[in-house]
């Protein structure tokens, strides 16, 4: 997992990702947490990337998020599916392997 905000996302905006829009205060966020550390370790081809969206607040906008968690799936830059609240592993693995084809 690697924590990005609206300065570094910068480094990623082509990349294949999973983008984590998150906070600390949030409880949900912190019980899907260990679920993303997870499957980040099962897809290591695929950038998992956690923002914190009171400190990120211009990617948060770009990318409409209005909950957390949200969950964003990048393929090659491109927005192609996006998640809200918590999901089994078992859900996310699927939305990972249809998504990126992995």
């Amino acid at each position: 997992m690697i924590l990005v905000d609206d300065t570094t996302f910068e480094n990623f905006k082509k990349a294949s990702a999973l983008l984590l829009f998150s906070a600390p205060w949030c409880a949900p966020c912190t019980a899907l947490y260990p679920t993303i550390i997870k499957l980040s370790e099962e897809f290591p081809d695929i950038n998992f990337l956690k923002i914190n969206v009171d400190e990120s607040p211009d990617l948060t906008s770009e990318f409409g998020v209005r909950t957390v968690p949200t969950l964003m799936f990048l393929r090659d830059g491109e927005l192609v599916d996006s998640l809200i609240g918590v999901h089994s592993l078992e859900k996310l693995r699927y939305v990972i392997k249809e998504n990126f084809n992995v």
